[in-house]
């Protein structure tokens, strides 16, 4: 079963894996909170690697040579929620 805070950290992951990004917007609809502030830090950080294009957070192309270690320090920041609160039981 997949809690609230498992999804938000797939969404996070998945999502910076593609040229797109994260729309800020549906994050915001999806889990109740901004995701920016939460990752500000590590985006200033890393402004070489990440930016905020339009309304999506998104790696730069120089970024997706060095997307996991910063992916990792970027999922260390999402707020936990209650961890037995499950969205998505699996069969």
């Amino acid at each position: 079963a997949l809690t609230s805070d498992d999804v938000a950290a797939e969404t996070l992951m998945l999502g910076l894996r593609t040229a797109d990004g994260v729309n800020l917007e549906q994050w915001r609809s999806q889990f109740g909170y901004d995701l920016y502030p939460k990752l500000s830090a590590t985006v200033e950080k890393y402004g070489e690697f990440l930016e905020i294009a339009g309304n999506e957070l998104r790696f730069t192309d120089r970024g997706f040579y060095v997307m996991n270690g910063i992916l990792g320090e970027l999922l260390e920041q999402l707020p936990e929620g209650e961890k037995d609160e499950t969205v998505i039981s699996r069969c």
